[in-house]
């Protein structure tokens, strides 16, 4: 495999989770512009706002009898909906996004299995596992890709052998048209996905998240890292009751006359992936950005 053709596959399965997104989105659309809709009846028919306008019984038949056996019984208001499409839809959002991550770290272990074809001085001795040095130069691609998966401590691992020995690699992580440390993102999208699929998406201690988080990535400072990290970092957890959680649902940006601007949360973190692939594939291989022949929602 080319390193265009890994990147080709990654990117390809990425814009499947944007469709997904889109599909989602629109649905939760919809959603809040019924409840919107119900909500202007309410008060057109001078109901309270506590009023009860959903009702969901929840029920599994027992292997007994087949009978069905009760076990909950939900009333909601207009409001509890709203909050619980928000919910709902973020959660999704989370979801995609660790779809998204684990697939950048596919890509990795694609990409670091087409580093060694192509310079095998680029891995060190101990990731090749248990071969000779003369079969070094007839290892074949499946080999290297199993190598490459087995590793542990992705994506760090995949990443500092070749972050080492390619000086263009780190240049790009900080001195970018984009003005982000990649290495950073990278990093942090993958502390996010941790979250999100070991804790539901809740980080029950901040403090200890940016620590871990920024020393990892080696922007702690001896306990005075950068006020813009920090920053970074709130703008993407929520406060709830005495935890945070990861928020990924699109900001609203102040009205500009009859249009409104969305700040793409999700997208913003799930670009840097693309953004960081992109630099190591180049870093090898020039890649030709491919004309749109359908365009996504």
């Amino acid at each position: 495999m080319k390193f265009s053709d890994a990147f080709d596959l990654y990117t390809t399965e990425v814009a499947s989770v944007y469709t997904y997104r889109s599909a989602i989105r629109g649905a939760a659309d919809r959603e809040l512009e019924h409840l919107m809709e119900q909500d202007k009846h309410r008060e057109q028919a001078n109901l309270p706002p506590d009023q009860v306008t959903g009702m969901q019984s929840l029920f599994f038949r027992t292997a007994d009898t087949g009978h069905p056996h009760f076990y909950a019984f939900k009333d909601s208001t207009i409001q509890a909906q709203l909050d619980a499409l928000v919910h709902r839809t973020n959660r999704q959002y989370q979801w995609l996004l660790a779809e998204a991550y684990e697939l950048f770290e596919d890509f990795l272990e694609h990409a670091y299995a087409c580093a060694a074809m192509e310079n095998k001085n680029l891995w060190p001795l101990r990731d090749y596992g248990s071969i000779s040095l003369d079969e070094l130069d007839s290892i074949a691609f499946d080999k290297l890709l199993k190598q490459a998966k087995a590793k542990q401590n992705k994506p760090q691992s995949l990443l500092h052998p070749l972050r080492e020995k390619l000086p263009r690699i780190k240049v790009l992580e900080t001195k970018n048209k984009l003005q982000v440390n990649l290495w950073f993102a990278v990093n942090f999208v993958e502390k996010l996905r941790h979250h999100i699929v070991h804790t539901k998406g809740i980080v029950a201690d901040k403090q200890k998240f940016t620590v871990e988080l920024l020393e990892k990535v080696g922007l702690y400072n001896n306990g005075n890292p950068d006020q813009a990290y920090l920053e970074l970092i709130d703008s993407y957890l929520s406060q709830r009751g005495g935890a945070h959680f990861v928020r990924l649902l699109e900001i609203a940006l102040p009205s500009r006359g009859t249009f409104r601007e969305y700040v793409d949360v999700f997208g913003e973190l799930s670009d840097f992936l693309l953004a960081y692939a992109h630099v190591l594939v180049t870093t090898f291989t020039p890649v030709q950005s491919k004309k749109p022949t359908r365009l996504l929602r």
